[in-house]
C-alpha cells in the first residue's frame, strides 16, 4: 500500500474530453481546458493512502474524481486532528507554497486528477484569466473553510445534522433510495471534524433515530426518516415538536 505522495512521474495522461471536473466551477474555455489537460495526470489510491503530508513541499494540486478524503490538520503542540472530509470535485492542495499545511489521506478507493504545480504555475503566469478563475476557485475554498469553522462553534445537534446533510448530498448516496446516507469515515473521525467526543456524536445519533430523524441501518449506513426536521435542525432552527423528544442530557 503507498504510504507518501507519488513523484509525478506517475500520473498518467488523461485527454482534454476527460477533464468535466478538472478544475469544478472555473469555467474554462477549450483552449485553457486543452492546456491544463496537457499538464494534468490521473492517480488512484487505496484507503489508507497519502495523497500528500504536511510540511512537505508542495508539488501539485489535486481534484477529486471518485472517492472521499480526510484532510488532517497538525496544530502545534496538539495531536493530529480530522479538519475536514473532501469528495468528488473538491480541490486538494495549496495555491501559495512552499509546503503543505495539512495532510490528505484517502479513506476510500480515489482516483484524482494530478496538476503538477511548477507546470501548472507557469501557465497561470502566461494566462491572466486562467490564473484568475483558478484563484476565484480556492477563494470559494477558504470560505467554504471559513464556514466550517463557524460550524464548529454550532451546538452539537446541529453540527451533526447539517453533516449528515451533506454526507447525503456528497458522497455519493445509494442511487436506488434515495435516503440512504452513505458514511464511509470511522465515527472518531466524524467527531474530531466536528470538534465532539465520539461518546456525545453517538449519544445524538442515537437521539435522532429514537426520534425518528433517521434510522440507523448499519456502521456505513444510515437513512433520513424526517429531512424537513433535519434540515431545519442544521440551520438552527426548533424541529418539530413531534416526534421529537427533545435534547440527549
Amino acid at each position: 500500500m503507498r504510504t507518501a505522495a507519488p513523484a509525478p512521474a506517475m500520473a498518467a495522461p488523461i485527454a482534454a474530453r476527460a477533464l468535466p471536473i478538472l478544475l469544478p466551477n472555473a469555467e474554462l474555455s477549450p483552449q485553457q481546458t486543452k492546456k491544463i489537460a496537457d499538464i494534468a495526470g490521473i492517480e488512484h489510491y487505496a484507503p489508507g493512502d497519502y495523497l500528500f503530508h504536511a510540511g512537505e513541499p508542495v508539488q501539485a494540486l489535486f481534484t477529486i474524481v471518485t472517492g472521499v478524503a480526510k484532510l488532517i490538520a497538525h496544530p502545534v503542540h496538539h495531536r493530529p486532528v480530522v479538519f475536514g472530509f473532501a469528495f468528488s470535485n473538491d480541490m486538494l492542495g495549496q495555491f501559495s507554497p512552499p509546503l503543505h499545511s495539512k495532510t490528505a489521506q484517502a479513506i476510500t478507493p480515489l482516483t484524482a486528477y494530478r496538476l503538477p504545480y511548477d507546470r501548472l504555475n507557469h501557465l497561470l503566469h502566461a494566462d491572466h484569466r486562467l490564473h484568475q478563475r483558478l484563484l476565484n476557485q480556492f477563494c470559494a475554498d477558504i470560505r467554504l473553510t471559513q464556514a466550517h469553522l463557524i460550524a464548529r462553534r454550532a451546538p452539537a445537534p446541529q453540527r451533526i445534522a447539517a453533516f449528515l446533510l451533506c454526507l447525503h448530498q456528497r458522497a455519493n448516496p445509494d442511487p436506488h433510495d434515495p435516503t440512504i446516507i452513505l458514511i464511509p469515515m470511522r465515527r472518531i473521525d466524524i467527531a474530531d471534524c466536528l470538534a465532539l467526543s465520539t461518546a456525545s456524536l453517538r449519544r445524538i445519533l442515537h437521539w435522532f433515530q429514537t426520534s425518528e430523524l433517521i434510522d440507523h441501518l448499519s456502521a456505513s449506513r444510515l437513512r433520513i426518516l424526517n429531512p424537513q426536521a433535519l434540515n431545519r435542525l442544521a440551520v438552527g432552527s426548533p424541529p418539530d415538536p413531534h416526534p421529537f423528544q427533545g435534547p440527549p442530557t
